[in-house]
């Protein structure tokens, strides 16, 4: 098992990550340039792109821990090669919570509803859901509460696989995060078995919160950018196409 455990080993070359670098911060400077010039237009193109980025990457992220919660509810044992790839999703969680953040500075931009009067009763009827206060608050609510359950789901499944990987590549696999990760961890067949009957607890919760918190942030931050349209099936299509 050492064996597989050595040849498993990937490490990002140093050329690969600097490439990376360079092209995260052209991305960070072409926003900047979409803002400060070229007029409204270019400001309005900048920040559509920069919500349909957040949405589109934050929502793969959620579908790959929601497929990890599908096949521990299933027990899907034809899963478990994919479970990791899918949980490793969880490290773009803390970036598209920054970027969802950033999405509010540019509501005014993005939303008609946050600087024009509601013009008919079908709309005005929608003025106390379709307010900023409300609207940063129940948002930033559904993604510290999604982002922490799936991080607990995502930190109890992986501990053991951390764990054994210690065991057999040595004690400084990992570094600091497996130091974390594995504060407090005891004997390891008592380990599996613990966090394997945590994760099947926390899965249906977090399933069940994901349909609802996802529902609603595709309302808030897509559906509304037509302040007159609405579709109680939104949600549903939203979730569907992340997962496809």
């Amino acid at each position: 098992m050492k064996d597989i455990a050595e040849k498993s080993l990937f490490i990002i070359p140093e050329k690969i990550k600097r490439l990376l670098w360079a092209f995260i911060i052209l991305g960070i400077g072409m926003f900047i340039a979409g803002l400060m010039t070229g007029g409204e237009d270019s400001v309005l193109r900048t920040w559509q792109a920069f919500l349909i980025n957040t949405v589109f990457w934050a929502g793969i992220a959620h579908a790959g821990i929601f497929f990890s919660v599908i096949w521990q509810l299933t027990d899907a044992k034809w899963g478990r090669p994919f479970k990791r790839l899918a949980e490793a999703c969880a490290g773009f969680l803390p970036i598209s919570f920054l970027m969802f953040i950033i999405v509010f500075f540019g509501s005014n931009v993005l939303y008609e509803w946050t600087h024009n009067p509601f013009l008919h009763h079908g709309v005005a009827v929608k003025a106390g859901w379709l307010n900023m206060p409300f609207f940063v608050s129940r948002n930033i609510a559904w993604l510290v509460l999604i982002y922490a359950v799936s991080w607990w789901f995502v930190k109890t499944s992986i501990k053991p696989d951390i764990a054994l990987a210690r065991k057999l590549l040595g004690t400084d696999w990992g570094g600091r995060f497996a130091d974390k990760m594995l504060v407090g961890y005891g004997e390891h067949e008592d380990e599996v078995i613990r966090l394997e009957k945590l994760s099947r607890k926390i899965a249906p919760a977090l399933a069940i919160l994901y349909a609802f918190g996802a529902s609603f942030l595709a309302w808030d931050f897509v559906m509304t950018l037509d302040q007159e349209w609405f579709s109680t099936l939104f949600g549903v299509f939203f979730i569907i196409g992340n997962m496809h």
